[in-house]
């Protein structure tokens, strides 16, 4: 399991890590985990946390899905072609878990359905 600690903007993220280094804010969110879970949140922590400023990634830019409509994730998640050669899929297609990794990896499993479908016809 991937467990994250996501802090968005910079005004919320300025007070809780501001000035920290990415050491200190790995510890302050295993804190924060364990905080959440009783403390055993990082008991089978395998590894360092890793810690990444998307504001410090050059590819990156600090882009997340925006939830916007239902019929706009159902129009996103429906194929198109003469046969529907193009799926798409990933947390922007899903209804329930939009901007999310669970999101993510049920519409991914959809698609992959889908495509089996296809061949099958």
């Amino acid at each position: 399991n991937i467990l994250a600690v996501v802090a968005i903007g910079n005004e919320h993220a300025g007070k809780r890590f501001g000035g920290m280094s990415q050491t200190q804010v790995g510890k302050e969110t295993m804190r924060i985990v364990d905080d959440l879970f009783d403390g055993q949140g990082t008991v089978n922590l395998i590894g360092e946390p890793l810690v990444q400023d998307w504001s410090e990634e050059p590819f990156v830019r600090g882009t997340y899905t925006f939830p916007g409509s239902n019929r706009h994730r159902r129009t996103l998640g429906q194929s198109i072609g003469e046969s529907g050669q193009v799926i798409f899929a990933g947390e922007h297609t899903s209804m329930k878990y939009y901007s999310l990794v669970p999101g993510a990896a049920y519409e991914g499993r959809r698609a992959a359905l889908d495509a089996v479908g296809l061949m099958a016809d």
